[in-house]
């Protein structure tokens, strides 16, 4: 639980449309009932990171694993 909320305190709680990959209903509701936390503005976060790298970390940190970026299509960049 603890690594779930320190995920959410960085990049956000999700929203409905970020949970749909979960499969199975509790999982849905248990991450509901956690505290609600604004996305961190990621440059002022990591103000020694390049443009680019906090670019890519935002693109890495997608609470739907099917939304996130994937290492083939950095690649192929």
């Amino acid at each position: 639980m603890t690594i779930l909320i320190s995920f959410n305190k960085l990049i956000g709680s999700p929203d409905d449309a970020s949970l749909g990959f979960l499969r199975r209903d509790n999982a849905c509701r248990y991450v509901k009932q956690l505290p609600q936390y604004p996305k961190q503005n990621f440059s002022a976060r990591f103000p020694n990171m390049s443009p680019a790298a906090v670019d890519l970390l935002e693109k890495m940190l997608i609470f739907d694993p099917n939304w996130r970026i994937t290492v083939s299509s950095q690649i192929l960049r």
